[in-house]
């Protein structure tokens, strides 16, 4: 959550509850028999079809997070504008893309495991 902060740019209570609903929705995922389809994929042996179903495994996540921040926010109405902000800001900047750009001063599309920023806030 530190690095999330510090060498991200995605701080605050929220981000950091979006991340843990993001990690919750891939347990969603399991509890769904969802790991179990991709990973039969997976076993098939081919990068491009192994980084593509990542990818959505990955946007998936972030979707069950999103319908997380959305319920929690209809039932008990916890959520202000600036908490959103914080959620979007985290969601983006964990996108292949940008993390890409930060570690390697560019971008290699095909390579992404995660989705890019726009992929993961949309």
């Amino acid at each position: 959550m530190r690095q999330l902060q510090t060498r991200l740019g995605a701080g605050g209570d929220f981000a950091e509850a979006y991340v843990i609903a993001h990690e919750v929705g891939h347990h969603v995922q399991t509890l769904l028999g969802i790991t179990r389809q991709t990973a039969e994929l997976r076993a098939r042996g081919d990068q491009d079809l192994d980084r593509q179903v990542s990818v959505r495994v990955e946007l998936q996540a972030e979707c069950f997070a999103g319908v997380w921040a959305n319920r929690a926010n209809a039932a008990r109405g916890i959520l202000q504008r600036v908490d959103i902000e914080q959620g979007i800001t985290a969601a983006g900047a964990l996108g292949d893309d940008r993390i890409q750009m930060r570690a390697r001063g560019y971008v290699v599309p095909e390579t992404f495991t995660h989705g890019s920023a726009a992929q993961r806030v949309r």
